[in-house]
């Protein structure tokens, strides 16, 4: 159904293109995620027995894991000639990634790092005053350096993965869909002229419509939510099965609340 610009300038219109803008997808990690998955993660992480790794869970830790995020990070990007930027409050970030790439040559890969303030969920571990035993583990919303990384793709162009430096790392992949549409147009050999999201000329209308998101990212995960990762299910299911069934499902109960009906299995 046409929107009412499109209805108003429709005489000045040579097609249209059904695609998505900006595509956000909230990423974390489900067992970082509760109190007790939480501290099960911190026991595998630090090893030694339960009540060794315990001993060591306080936020003064936590916080020292913060820093070692924090040095090797910057270390890689060092070692790899990408630069790193820490951004002061209220700065447009993606104006400094565009300026970076409209100066640089950038091939597949990370490019930028950007470090900047932002609030997030984070554990903060409370004891008793003589520190034996951990009286509370909660989480809190404050401001973390959350890292930016700004990458190259073959297929999605420049892309962002954001991520907090501090535990439980909750993290955005932040995708462009009009750069998807035009890799892909390029591809086919359909001349356009791009300015920023917007497509002000275009060789082959109809052509570029079929290059939509819909029907080649978002049709196959409608198919995928309906294949299970075994053709039937095993009396025990492994860790990988575990997450593969709650991430099938939970993408099932998002298009259905969404009013998208899955497609069939692929045979």
């Amino acid at each position: 159904m046409a929107d009412d610009f499109t209805e108003r300038y429709g005489d000045l219109l040579t097609g249209s293109c059904d695609c998505a803008d900006r595509i956000v997808l909230n990423a974390y990690y489900p067992m970082g995620s509760t109190a007790g998955g939480f501290r099960t993660w911190w026991r595998r992480l630090v090893g030694g027995s339960d009540a060794e790794a315990d001993a060591v869970l306080d936020n003064t830790h936590l916080m020292r894991l913060a820093g070692r995020f924090a040095r090797r990070v910057r270390a890689w990007a060092a070692d790899n000639a990408v630069p790193v930027i820490d951004c002061p409050a209220g700065e447009r970030k993606h104006l400094i990634a565009e300026e970076y790439l409209r100066t640089h040559s950038v091939g597949p890969g990370v490019f930028l790092i950007l470090v900047a303030k932002a609030p997030a969920m984070i554990w903060d571990v409370r004891r008793p005053a003589d520190g034996t035993v951990i009286s509370n583990l909660a989480r809190k919303r404050t401001y973390v350096n959350h890292y930016s990384f700004h990458m190259m793709d073959r297929a999605w162009g420049h892309l962002v993965v954001k991520m907090a430096g501090h535990a439980p790392f909750a993290a955005q992949v932040i995708l462009n869909g009009p750069e998807y549409v035009a890799i892909a147009a390029q591809g086919e050999g359909i001349g356009f002229t791009k300015e920023g999201n917007c497509f002000t000329e275009i060789t082959d209308p109809d052509g570029l419509a079929q290059l939509t998101l819909r029907d080649h990212v978002i049709a196959p995960i409608l198919a995928g939510v309906k294949i299970r990762r075994h053709d039937h299910v095993p009396a025990r299911l492994t860790p990988i099965d575990q997450d593969y069934e709650h991430l099938r499902t939970d993408m099932a109960t998002l298009f259905r609340h969404l009013g998208i009906q899955p497609g069939p299995a692929a045979a």
